[in-house]
C-alpha cells in the first residue's frame, strides 16, 4: 500500500538552494520547476509515464532528498500566474479565465485514493477533501 506523503513546491532558480530545506526536512520531497539550474541526475522528471511510476516508487520507499522536476512549470510562468490570480482576487477587470491548481488536484487525489485503498475513508469524504484541497490551494496561491 502507498502511504500519504507531503510534497513541498519550491520556486528556486538553483538546485543548491534546496540545501536549507533538506537540512531541516530530509524526508519531505520537493517539486521544482523545469528551469532550475544544476539539477543532478538523481532527480525525477514528472513529465513522462515512467517518471510518475518512478516518483510513486520513490515516495513509497521513503527516499530522502527527493527532488521531482515538473518541466511543464517554470519560475516565470508561476510568478506571472500568481500575479494574474492576485489581480483577479483584487478585482482587476482585464483578468479572465480559470486557473486550476492541477498539481494540487493530482496530489490530493493520489492521497485520497491511497486512503480509500486502505479503507480509511469513504468516496464521498474523499471527493469533498479533493474539492477543499483544490479550492484552498487556488485561493492560497492567489493570496
Amino acid at each position: 500500500m502507498v502511504g500519504v506523503h507531503e510534497v513541498n513546491v519550491k520556486l528556486v532558480s538553483e538546485y543548491l538552494s534546496l540545501g536549507e530545506h533538506f537540512a531541516k526536512y530530509p524526508d519531505i520531497p520537493v517539486l521544482v520547476p523545469g528551469d532550475v539550474a544544476n539539477l543532478p541526475e538523481s532527480v525525477i522528471y514528472l513529465n513522462t509515464t515512467d517518471g510518475i511510476d518512478q516518483m510513486m516508487t520513490a515516495l513509497s520507499s521513503g527516499q530522502e532528498h527527493l527532488v521531482i522536476v515538473d518541466n511543464a512549470m517554470n519560475n516565470a510562468d508561476v510568478i506571472s500566474q500568481t500575479e494574474r490570480a492576485t489581480d483577479l482576487l483584487l478585482g482587476s477587470p482585464e483578468i479572465v479565465g480559470n486557473h486550476l491548481p492541477v498539481l494540487a488536484i493530482l496530489l490530493s487525489s493520489w492521497r485520497e485514493a491511497s486512503l480509500l485503498a486502505e479503507g480509511k475513508t469513504e468516496i464521498t469524504r474523499s471527493l469533498k477533501n479533493i474539492s477543499l484541497d483544490t479550492a484552498g490551494t487556488g485561493v492560497g496561491g492567489a493570496v
